[in-house]
């Protein structure tokens, strides 16, 4: 079964890219979920970033993901895809089993 988080308040579309592009611990991007009712951080090393319709606002996004220790005690980074909607800002992480 696939681990799934809503996500709100993910970054910008700028953010988004210098993530990409540049790709340096620092250009880590963040996306805010809920879980059980807390907020938690996933700081994200992007990968990939996908146009998922014509809109230039809905991504596909692939990378690591280093969970809260709240979530993940492994503090592993974890392998994920996301879609993500760049106006809103908000879009559902998926965790991707290795």
């Amino acid at each position: 079964m696939e681990t799934r988080y809503d996500l709100s308040n993910g970054p910008s579309k700028f953010d988004l890219s210098i993530a990409l592009f540049r790709g340096n611990k620092s250009d880590d991007v963040v996306f805010v979920t809920m879980n059980q009712g807390q907020r938690f951080v996933i700081d994200c090393r992007i990968l990939s970033v996908e146009c998922e319709d014509g809109s230039r606002e809905s991504w596909n996004v692939t990378g690591y993901a280093l969970l809260p220790k709240q979530i993940d005690l492994t503090q592993k980074r974890r392998r994920f895809k996301v879609y993500f909607h760049s106006v809103r800002r908000t879009g559902v992480l998926s965790l991707i089993k290795s």
